[in-house]
Formats: structure tokens, sequence, C-alpha cells
């Protein structure tokens, strides 16, 4: 008899999961033997998407619509999860939010959305899962950054940049309260992944095109970040915590 997968008692709650990597993510981890959460802000369409897929290829998964941003939609959130899947055991936090403007020109509201979708959303989700996982004696988080979070590129993104590089304190956090209880948190930062919107991304970058500056000569795939990922999850990831991981392919600079 082949052993179980490591992911086959987890139940992993993905945010963002309507598309690109939150997609390939809750795919992904379905696969490996997960009851997956399958979280979106609105978008319900995409969510009962992905949850047929998932359904399609034999797994387990449930849309759940809410910004996990705010308070009481988070909790609502994490408490359906754990009502009808069972208590979440990890927490992969992959929701982004897109915009574009030089801090002079940003209005406070837009100022602190990011900070909401990346970071209070973050916190939330770690607030209201923590219980739990410390009661099962086992937990994972991963929350997703980006290049952003290190070089504050392309011009225009400072405000997204902020709110990414927040979240290395908090997973510093998490790891020191919480690693006793054998819970772990990481950020996965990825570089420019090679998703369906990348045909936007060199004239978003200036001319600049991602893959020249990386190592491997090209953008890295959103299934290789999603197997990242769910390594962090598993049982054998437990060594990795409180770390922000570059998982760019090498790319050392914007083209500098």
């Amino acid at each position: 008899m082949a052993p179980e997968s490591p992911l086959a008692s987890q139940v992993v709650l993905v945010t963002g999961a309507g598309r690109n990597l939150g997609r390939t993510i809750a795919r992904e981890a379905a696969a490996g033997g997960a009851r997956v959460g399958v979280n979106v802000r609105s978008d319900a369409e995409a969510a009962d998407r992905v949850v047929r897929e998932v359904e399609q290829a034999g797994g387990t998964a449930l849309a759940l619509i809410g910004d996990v941003g705010v308070e009481d939609e988070a909790i609502a959130v994490v408490d359906r999860c754990a009502r009808e899947l069972g208590p979440v055991t990890s927490v992969i936090h992959s929701a982004a939010y897109r915009s574009h403007g030089e801090l002079v020109d940003l209005e406070l509201a837009e100022w602190r959305r990011p900070r909401q979708v990346t970071l209070d959303a973050a916190f939330l989700l770690a607030r209201a899962t923590l219980p739990a996982m410390r009661a099962a004696g086992f937990g994972r988080f991963v929350f997703i950054g980006g290049s952003a979070m290190v070089n504050a590129l392309p011009v225009g993104h400072g405000h997204v940049a902020t709110a990414k590089a927040a979240l290395r304190g908090l997973v510093r956090a998490i790891a020191q309260e919480a690693g006793r209880d054998g819970i772990t948190a990481n950020v996965v930062s990825p570089g420019v992944i090679d998703t369906e919107a990348r045909a936007s991304v060199v004239p978003t970058y200036g001319g600049w095109n991602p893959a020249d500056a990386s190592a491997l000569g090209r953008m890295v795939s959103m299934h290789e970040v999603a197997s990242l990922c769910l390594h962090l999850c598993r049982p054998e990831g437990a060594i990795v915590t409180g770390q922000t991981i570059n998982a760019d392919g090498g790319t050392f600079g914007f083209g500098d």
C-alpha cells in the first residue's frame, strides 16, 4: 500500500485562490490530499470554478467568499472552513492588491489598502487559526511576498512594497511565539511569476524584462512556487520558520 500523503490529514486555507498563483496552490494542495478552503474576496464564480476543478480531480474543496483583511469577514471565513472541512492546519495567504501610484500622489486610503489586504489579513488569519493549531500541536503559515518588498520597484509600488516588507516582522513574531507548539511561519517571495498576465509585465516594468535579470534566464512558474509553499506546509518543513525565502530564480536586479 502506498504511504499516505503528508497533506492528506490537512485543511489548507488558501486566500486569493480564484486565479493565478492562489488557484495553482489550491489545486496542488488538493491533489496532495488536503481539504482546501478556496478563499476569494468577492468573485464567487472564480472560487466555484476552482472548487469544480478540484472535485473533478477527486479532491475536496470549499468556496469561501470574504475579505480576509476585514476582521468580521476573516473570522467568518475561518469559522466556516473549520465547520465544514475541519480546523485549519495551514494558511497560505496569496491574496494580493495591485495598484500604481507614486507616494506623493497617494491618498491615505490608497496607502492603507495594500496593508489591509496583505498585512492585516495575515494577522487576522493567524489570530483566528492559532488556537486550534496550538491545540493540535501543528500549524503552518506561508505568506506570499514579492520582489517589490526588497526593491520597491517598479516605481509607483512603494505602498505595496511597504505592506509586503512588514510580513517579515510578522512571521518572525509568529515563529517566536508559536514555534514550541509545532507551528511555523514563513514568507515565500517570488520574483515575477509567469502568469496569465505575463504579457503585460515588460511594459509595467518600464521595458525591463524580468527573465533578463534571472540566473535561470526565465521567470519562475506558478507550479514551482506552489510546490515550495506546500513543502513548507508538510511535517518535513518544520525546521524552516521565521524566514523570508526568495524564490525568484536568482533575480539580482532590475536591469542594473
